[in-house]
């Protein structure tokens, strides 16, 4: 070997030299991505989840907001409340019915969505009781799918909801019932509705709900040992006011009377005649 020739290993010296260096820089890097990704995860908040927006009422359900609403309000029951323009009321003795057809107003007809609100004809202040009470009227099987508390009108109240009557027979619905007590007065509020038109009626019933509240100390107040009271004859005539879509049939069923004795009682010749605005004299017995 020539004196003059460079060593092997002075050779590889530079090499090594560089792969060092190429070394440092990587793990460098890899450190600075890693403080990097450590200030990141501190100082950025991670995302809130989102709820899945509200799919929109089926069908042709009035979504009216409260504003534009329809009041009611009842010094003999003690409660008011705010239902959609367009549906339809009727006020009984103890209760009062909301609905957005005729056929609704009938308590037996489970065809019809409809919301009642009223006062227990014993006056149970028991809510797990009342709302048995209210469960039964329903067509079979009931099955009670969620139940739970909520405080409505500055009174705790008790809720169910639940599912009634066999698709087979077209009697298969939904419906949520709930009842409290306020100055030993019982009360309740139950709405229901055939099974496909539930999701688009509960967000209108649950508007309805929302807008109860008292007003006054309940003038009714039956009890147990006392049923509730029968109305009893006066000299005043009951009048009625016909209504858009009314018919004679459909009124005398309303009051319980006989189509023709309503007809002759209020000298109509021809039933289909009925004018909107029109009043009738209803001979109730």
């Amino acid at each position: 070997m020539r004196q003059n020739e460079p060593s092997a290993l002075l050779i590889a010296l530079p090499i090594i030299f560089i792969l060092l260096i190429i070394t440092v820089v990587i793990v460098a890097a890899l450190l600075l991505t890693d403080m990097l990704g450590v200030v990141g995860a501190t100082t950025l908040p991670s995302p809130s989840p989102s709820l899945p927006p509200t799919p929109p009422p089926a069908g042709n359900i009035l979504t009216t907001p409260a504003a534009s609403a329809t009041s009611f309000h009842s010094t003999a029951l003690g409660f008011a409340l705010a239902y959609p323009p367009g549906w339809r009321k009727q006020e009984q003795t103890l209760a009062v019915i909301i609905s957005p057809s005729r056929d609704g107003l009938d308590p037996a007809n489970f065809q019809a969505g409809a919301l009642r609100a009223g006062i227990p004809a014993g006056n149970t202040l028991d809510h797990a009781e009342l709302l048995r009470g209210l469960l039964v009227q329903f067509p079979p099987p009931i099955e009670v799918m969620n139940q739970g508390t909520m405080s409505l009108a500055g009174e705790n109240w008790t809720w169910v909801e639940f599912t009634f009557g066999q698709s087979a027979q077209g009697q298969a619905g939904q419906g949520f019932a709930a009842a409290t007590n306020k100055n030993e007065v019982g009360y309740f509020i139950v709405a229901a509705a055939p099974a496909p038109q539930w999701p688009g009626m509960q967000p209108v019933f649950q508007q309805t709900i929302n807008s109860f509240h008292f007003t006054e100390d309940a003038v009714l107040r039956p009890t147990d040992a006392t049923p509730p009271p029968t109305p009893t004859p006066t000299p005043t005539p009951v009048i009625y006011i016909v209504q858009s879509g009314d018919t004679l049939l459909g009124i005398a069923l309303q009051f319980g009377v006989d189509a023709n004795t309503l007809a002759a009682r209020n000298g109509i010749e021809v039933p289909e005649h009925l004018q909107t605005g029109q009043k009738l004299i209803i001979p109730l017995k």
